[in-house]
């Protein structure tokens, strides 16, 4: 497991051709700004849970599917 969660956060986008660039942190959200390198746009996707209650790679895969399917709405 990679030690810093932004970290794997970043590698599991960039398999899905996403590319974070920050993480804005709330008291009651996070913001997360996402690059997408297919359409070259900058989209920012509010998260339904804190990423620091992250604790495996299973729930950062989940969150990278739940991203992909919310960018590709908008």
């Amino acid at each position: 497991m990679v030690k810093s969660l932004t970290e794997a956060l970043r590698r599991e986008l960039s398999t899905h051709g996403l590319e974070l660039l920050d993480i804005y942190v709330f008291r009651d959200k996070d913001v997360l700004r996402i690059l997408n390198k297919r359409t070259n746009s900058v989209q920012f996707y509010i998260s339904q849970r804190r990423l620091s209650s992250i604790t495996s790679t299973e729930d950062i895969k989940t969150i990278v599917s739940e991203i992909k399917k919310s960018l590709e709405k908008s």
